[in-house]
């Protein structure tokens, strides 16, 4: 069994915010697949399953916030008794232009709190799969804090949709093939010629 994790916040006030890009690819993925989440307490999360060419795929959204998304995933490890090499991250960067998706198969937290939180609670381990989502950047002075939880325009959500087709891709190429030619293939994607 395979999980993936959307990151985000939960709530009504956060749907459809920068910061839920995670959230909002397993929206998708559940939708096509004509799954709904169910709240799990003991997991601290909302999950669906969902059967990926045979393969079953837990899809989690933590709803512990995003600082804390670590308590969640942790619980679902330990729940599923499963090792990092079960776990796919996805979530926001706004290190990356909106457009851009990018692979990694280890590495910091980037300062993104939620993966700090991860790897945190999964003893410091920072060997986990990750689609990073680009989101971009404001240069202003209203701070990255109010640009990740403000909401896409519309010229965002257009350049945002093939990206978001694209993670789904990449997701079935790391889970069926090898991530280093997953890397390979999708690294390059919405990068301008």
């Amino acid at each position: 069994m395979k999980i993936v994790v959307g990151l985000g916040n939960p709530g009504k006030k956060y749907a459809g915010t920068r910061h839920n890009i995670g959230f909002d690819l397993l929206n998708i993925l559940a939708e096509k697949h004509a799954v709904s989440f169910k709240k799990n307490t003991r997991l601290l999360s909302e999950t669906a399953t969902v059967n990926l060419d045979g393969e079953q795929v837990l899809l989690v959204k933590p709803q512990t916030y995003m600082n804390n998304s670590g308590q969640a995933v942790a619980a679902v490890k330990n729940y599923y008794k499963l090792t990092n090499d079960d776990l796919i991250i996805i979530y926001d960067d706004a290190d990356l232009t909106v457009g851009r998706l990018r692979l990694r198969a280890a590495g910091s937290s980037g300062g993104h709190r939620g993966v700090e939180s991860i790897i945190e609670h999964l003893g410091g381990d920072n060997n986990l799969a990750r689609i990073k989502l680009g989101i971009g950047k404001e240069k202003s002075e209203n701070g990255l804090i109010n640009y990740v939880l403000g909401s896409f325009s519309s010229e965002e959500k257009r350049i945002i949709a093939p990206v978001l087709e694209a993670a789904e891709l990449a997701l079935k190429d790391i889970i069926f093939d090898d991530f280093s030619k997953a890397m390979n293939k999708f690294n390059s994607f919405g990068q301008l010629d």
